[in-house]
């Protein structure tokens, strides 16, 4: 309503164009705007979330509230604001606000957006048919001024609105997808563009004339590993003889602590549900959670080797439910750069549903309670981690009743406890524990070693975890070890464990914790086993101990080794031709049946040998790429959502070859725009290395 003042200097003007003046100033206020564009919100049923059991948000409705707004402010004629509502983002000549430089008509195709979707419905179909019927029954009604929904199910009763008339529009709605768009122009968007490009042909000049450089000092550098690693080989025996020497004293005078404790040592130690102690296996201990290694995992000397490639361990499905448990470790992690890996957690593959320890997801360095989608993770606000290569550090992960999630660090209590999100179940035949990855078929793993893994179907007190740290891996105190040993054994452990600390000395000294910062001896130390790294060729021209071999013996090494990848890629290829079947391969032509938006999408796909720029730290190169799509080429800040034609899913799975980072990866089901895993399967992407992704579709 107008204030008073309004009032009285509207009733004080005697000029004849009083009324107009009035109305002037009524049309050139952006009051205006707001109003009229709140009547038309009603009319589009507009929404900013929606709706249903979850009401998830619809990211970014104001811009169509806004939008609105100045179309009304600036008399757009009517007819072109209802080609924008039905194909702004089609408009060969698109209007343009150009003091923002953005797409004013791509805007208006929004309200097809604000929709009802149920809660993850079982039924897509039948949520696309309520979704599009909605659509029809409010642009017909905003429109035509008509109720064209009602010939959903047979003719209309009234007007002349047949049910094939109905159908007809639901085709074109239904071959909609919905997702979200870019709205700024060309130009901006582009603005970047040529320096980057610029600066990229730079770097690949200065790479390559680095490498050729480096390429000079390439036989000296592999002489110097093979002596490296043998001299590791041989220290790294050496120091199991030693631990042999020291267990034979130790662990019977262990296992005489254990038979005495009898009910006194139940009370001050928790007593796991499931144990992995590694001794020589992946049994499990207490129960029938049996581990089964996979991608590379291997067991050696007590501990489970988990190489940060691919290497985890998956364990028979739960033999009872969890719900309040506790999770607990002795790991020694191979660096601290490693971002995302597990040590040990609950795993539900059909719904990726997931709890465990994580070291470095969400802050570097740090460790934290992964979960799904972060449901139940935030990060504790402890310190970083400071351990050093081949050091065991202790983490505990507490889940109480209360939804409350309480982390450890070698007995004390890491950061503050909170609670995020319920406490989810895990249940009895469809869970189980997974090790090195946080979840199934996320990589890159953990990099490291686990010494003892352990987890209760209940929540441990403080008291409880600390007393567990102090025991040990073993479950036995140095003190209780002491009593049980004579002084003569006393003598000869000191002794061996001081050699011992010496040898572990000399090993990190050939061995470094900043061996990552080396890529030369990173890169060679992979190659020795690793046959299919491009060095592993020239291994061969070296013995074990860095002697070069006979000509006659290392051409017979590389008949050997090329006969190898013959009979190796012939397998590969019949098992994929028997086991699966090509859908599309985006490094050839395929691309272009596809539909793409964004700015990091390329209009061909890349060759061989395109890489990525490492935006921060030392390193130059993030990945050099074989031929296919990425959005990351000249910088991560690019992105871009790439969609495949329309499909039927006759087959169990759907396998995708692809990396990212903060990306996902997706089955879209009758267009169901929020599927984010369950059963609507979708992956995170959180990778610098393409790999092999499965989407369940059982």
């Amino acid at each position: 309503p107008p204030t008073l003042s309004e009032i009285e200097a509207f009733t004080a003007d005697d000029s004849r164009g009083a009324y107009e003046a009035v109305v002037d100033r009524l049309l050139d206020s952006p009051r205006f705007g707001e109003r009229w564009a709140r009547h038309w919100m009603d009319l589009v049923r507009y929404c900013e979330s929606h709706g249903s059991q979850g009401d998830p948000e619809l990211a970014n409705a104001y811009r169509y509230r806004d939008y609105l707004i100045r179309a009304f402010n600036s008399d757009l004629p009517y007819d072109q604001l209802v080609r924008e509502h039905l194909a702004g983002d089609l408009l060969a000549q698109p209007r343009w606000n150009t003091r923002e430089q953005f797409n004013e008509s791509a805007i208006g195709t929004a309200h097809l957006r604000m929709v009802e979707l149920g809660f993850v419905p079982v039924d897509a179909l039948e949520d696309q048919v309520k979704v599009v019927d909605n659509q029809i029954d409010v642009v017909t009604k905003a429109f035509l001024g008509l109720t064209v929904s009602c010939a959903r199910c047979h003719d209309h009763k009234f007007d002349p609105i047949s049910q094939e008339d109905f159908y007809a529009l639901y085709g074109v709605f239904a071959s909609c997808r919905p997702g979200q768009i870019l709205i700024e122009s060309a130009e901006r968007l582009d603005e970047n563009r040529a320096e980057l490009t610029r600066l990229k042909q730079a770097i690949r000049e200065g790479l390559a004339s680095a490498w050729g450089e480096a390429a000079g000092q390439f036989g000296v550098r592999l002489q110097e590993q093979s002596r490296r690693e043998a001299q590791i080989a041989d220290l790294s025996a050496q120091i199991r003889r030693l631990k042999d020497r020291i267990s034979a004293i130790e662990e019977p005078a262990r296992a005489r602590v254990l038979r005495g404790r009898g009910e006194q040592g139940g009370a001050s130690l928790p007593l796991p549900d499931s144990r992995w102690s590694f001794d020589g296996d992946a049994r499990d201990c207490v129960a029938t959670h049996h581990g089964e290694l996979h991608g590379g995992a291997l067991i050696r000397d007590g501990r489970l080797i988990l190489n940060g490639v691919e290497a985890n361990m998956r364990t028979a499905p739960l033999d009872r439910d969890y719900h309040e448990k506790t999770l607990e470790a002795w790991v020694s992690l191979a660096n601290l750069e490693q971002r995302g890996g597990g040590v040990i957690g609950l795993d539900t593959p059909e719904g990726q549903f997931f709890d465990s320890i994580v070291f470095g997801e969400i802050t570097p360095a740090h460790w934290m309670a992964g979960s799904d989608f972060f449901r139940r993770s935030q990060d504790p606000g402890g310190p970083a981690e400071s351990s050093k290569p081949g050091e065991l550090v202790h983490i505990a992960i507490v889940y109480q009743k209360d939804n409350s999630i309480t982390l450890y660090r070698n007995g004390e209590p890491y950061g503050q406890s909170y609670q995020k999100g319920t406490l989810h179940p895990f249940l009895k035949g469809k869970s189980r524990f997974l090790f090195g990855q946080r979840l199934t078929n996320i990589n890159p793993p953990l990099a490291g070693e686990i010494e003892e893994a352990r987890a209760y179907a209940r929540a441990l007190n403080a008291a409880e975890i600390a007393a567990s740290f102090r025991a040990g891996a073993a479950g036995v105190t140095a003190e209780e070890l002491a009593r049980e040993l004579t002084a003569a054994e006393q003598d000869q452990l000191v002794a061996l464990k001081a050699e011992q600390t010496q040898r572990l000395a000399r090993l990190n000294e050939l061995q470094p914790p900043d061996t990552a910062s080396d890529p030369w001896q990173v890169a060679l130390a992979d190659s020795r086993g690793n046959t299919s790294s491009p060095l592993h060729l020239w291994r061969q021209a070296l013995s074990d101990d860095g002697q070069a071999v006979p000509s006659g013996e290392l051409r017979e090494r590389w008949l050997k080794l090329a006969e190898f990848w013959r009979a190796e890629l012939q397998t590969r290829r019949e098992f994929n031709q028997s086991q699966f079947t090509p859908q599309w391969d985006l490094s050839s032509a395929d691309y272009q049946r596809w539909f793409r938006s964004g700015t990091g999408l390329p209009p061909e796909p890349t060759p061989n040998g395109e890489f990525s720029i490492e935006a921060e730290g030392e390193r130059v190169v993030a990945g050099i790429h074989p031929a296919g799509v990425f959005t990351h080429g000249l910088t991560r800040k690019h992105a871009g959502i790439l969609t495949s034609p329309r499909f039927l899913i006759d087959t169990d799975s759907v396998s995708l070859r692809a990396l990212g980072q903060n990306s996902m990866a997706r089955l879209v089901i009758e267009n169901y725009p929020i599927g984010n895993g369950g059963i609507y399967p979708a992956v995170r992407l959180n990778r610098d290395a393409l790999g092999w992704l499965r989407l369940d579709t059982a």
